[in-house]
């Protein structure tokens, strides 16, 4: 549930920051994804971040979780 909260709190940033023509580069806004999912557990990965032009290109980005006794990481979720 706090996924999908995350989830769309980082949607509505990118979407908000786009129309509104914010002051903020999108490695801040990965940067503020970041801070936000280890205020929650949350603990993201990705082989590669690459800034092109005014987008931020994350190539297999992972999301794994570890709070209050309970972890979880994509490997043990994979079949």
């Amino acid at each position: 549930m706090k996924f999908q909260a995350f989830a769309g709190t980082i949607a509505l940033a990118t979407f908000f920051t786009k129309t509104a023509y914010a002051d903020i580069t999108p490695t801040q806004i990965w940067q503020n994804g970041q801070n936000l999912g280890t205020n929650y557990g949350q603990i993201l990965t990705a082989s590669s971040i690459n800034v092109q032009g005014d987008a931020l290109v994350i190539t297999n980005l992972a999301i794994g979780y570890d709070q209050n006794n309970i972890k979880a990481s994509p490997e043990s979720h994979r079949t």
